[in-house]
């Protein structure tokens, strides 16, 4: 019988000649560095694609956010330029312009927006989506009072509510105004020179909502019309903007002879 211990295991073969067959602890060794390498290629590969990538990032980045092409924008500051003296866009629209304006178009809860120049620093642009600034009652930053000349507001209303502003329906949907004066002046000029006319000849009204409208519009403007006298010390009595014309109808109209009585009223009380 042959001797166990003297018959070759297998894995415990010598070596070739001129070589050393590893030990099972390096071999593993090996497997590890190996796989380390690998890692170590996969993750500087993963850098490297990444690396690629940022560029393309941050493009898609600024152009998400750049509104420099925007019509909209453009127009907005086509109206600003034409209305504030003082505006220069290349000085003074900021990116958080842009974005107010945006959020403006975008937002159907927000009806108006305003702009003007700081009255203490004509050089910061100034908005709001609240109200427009103080004129009466408001003092500059020196204790003066603001001058009604340096009172200047751009603003914006929208004419539809239930659709986002696009560059398609900009100019049906928003009216672009402005304010370059006294407010009070200025309202009393836009309510006589085109307010006041388009009203009065609606016919698409009921009669009866008709007659308390018209009744109460030329109650308005006689207290506009006082208030805007009062401040710069003068009387000037409201005439209401009626048709006189057939002098025979008018005295027959006695809504329109009860209208000019009540305006007499108010003359001499």
């Amino acid at each position: 019988m042959a001797d166990p211990a003297a018959e070759a295991d297998p894995a415990m073969e010598a070596p070739a000649e001129g070589g050393e067959a590893p030990a099972e602890g390096d071999a593993a060794d090996g497997d590890a560095a190996a796989d380390d390498n690998a890692a170590d290629g996969g993750d500087a590969a993963d850098g490297e694609a990444k690396g690629a990538e940022e560029p393309a990032a941050e493009e898609r980045e600024q152009e998400v956010f750049d509104y420099s092409a925007d019509a909209r924008m453009i127009a907005v500051k086509a109206h600003l330029a034409d209305t504030l003296e003082n505006f220069n866009a290349e000085a003074q629209w900021k990116h958080e312009h842009d974005v107010w304006l945006n959020d403006y178009f975008n937002e159907t809860d927000q009806r108006i927006i305003f702009f003007w120049n700081d009255f203490d620093d004509f050089n910061t642009l100034k908005v709001s989506t609240a109200s427009a600034p103080k004129f009466y009652d408001n003092k500059l930053s020196n204790g003066e009072d603001i001058k009604a000349v340096d009172y200047q507001v751009a603003y914006f209303i929208k004419t539809v509510f239930d659709v986002q502003i696009t560059e398609a329906n900009l100019k049906d949907s928003v009216d672009m105004k402005y304010i370059q004066s006294d407010p009070l002046e200025d309202l009393l000029e836009k309510m006589n020179t085109d307010y006041v006319k388009q009203l009065l000849q609606e016919n698409d009204w009921p009669e009866g909502v008709k007659k308390e409208f018209i009744a109460n519009l030329h109650k308005f403007m006689q207290y506009l019309n006082e208030s805007t006298y009062a401040a710069k010390g003068q009387t000037y009595l409201y005439i209401p903007d009626e048709d006189l014309s057939d002098i025979e109808a008018s005295a027959k109209d006695k809504d329109l002879l009860q209208r000019l009585e009540t305006n007499v009223i108010y003359w001499t009380r």
